[in-house]
């Protein structure tokens, strides 16, 4: 949803723009420039493309476009299914459903509670570890568009040297102009409306996911070490991002205070 208004807003923007110019979005296109910063920067994402696994990569990939500010209730749902002693009901494929279950397993299986905790968080290290790779690889990428975009306005320009050259007229020199020019405005489009917010996108979910996977294993701990249901609840309860919600101990419901 984030992402998806983001994009409606700087539209709005874009074409408020143009039209207050009294001027039309087709004058901005150009396929050739357009090539060039895309191609380039696609060359450039390849030789700098991280040592990690490409399915690594693409999964942080999909992960960022999830409006991932519902996650945490589920997470907490489940973490009180496993104070509760029950087995998770919102099953997923993230990396905190996979520490809930890993760390029950290690439980039935005797292993002290200190050494399930510092099992499950070297899982939660590697998986961060490899997100903040590919949100550094991004960022760093970001900053290439734009060189590319002015590397296609250098070939525009030169051009409009040799046909100045040849004599071209004033309205010819001016289009020819305006055409370089599109070239580096995709190169600043490209870097900070898509390559640049995705790195911080996934950062940010890497983020959330050190949280996430926080509650998993303290809910895990509380569970081996028999802690007092209620206390446990309480302490899951303070993840909640609202100061002005709580779980209730009877039903085990998110309520207002």
């Amino acid at each position: 949803m984030k992402i998806t208004l983001g994009y409606i807003i700087s539209a709005f923007g874009i074409i408020t723009a143009v039209n207050h110019l009294g001027q039309d979005l087709s004058q901005y296109w150009d396929g050739v420039a357009f090539l060039m910063v895309v191609f380039g920067t696609l060359s450039v994402a390849v030789i700098t493309l991280p040592s990690l696994n490409l399915k690594i990569i693409f999964r942080e990939l999909l992960l960022s476009l999830e409006n991932f500010t519902k996650r945490r209730r589920k997470v907490i749902f489940n973490a009180i299914d496993v104070i509760e002693e029950r087995a998770p009901q919102n099953v997923s494929k993230r990396l905190d459903y996979k520490i809930i279950i890993d760390g029950i397993e290690l439980i039935k299986l005797g292993i002290p509670a200190d050494k399930v905790q510092s099992i499950l968080h070297a899982k939660v290290t590697n998986y961060t570890d490899d997100c903040m790779g590919v949100a550094n690889w991004l960022r760093s990428l970001s900053k290439y568009p734009p060189a590319f975009g002015l590397s296609g306005t250098i070939f525009g320009l030169t051009q409009i040297m040799r046909s100045l050259a040849d004599g071209a007229d004033a309205r010819e020199t001016g289009l020819g102009m305006a055409i370089a020019l599109v070239a580096t405005l995709y190169g600043i489009l490209l870097a900070n409306l898509i390559v640049s917010p995705l790195g911080e996108r996934i950062k940010n979910n890497k983020e959330e996911n050190e949280i996430l996977c926080e509650i998993a294993i303290k809910s895990i701990i509380m569970r081996a070490e028999k802690t007092n249901k209620l206390i446990a609840k309480e302490e899951i309860g303070a993840y909640l991002i609202s100061e002005h919600k709580k779980i209730s101990p009877i039903n085990n419901e998110i309520m207002a205070l």
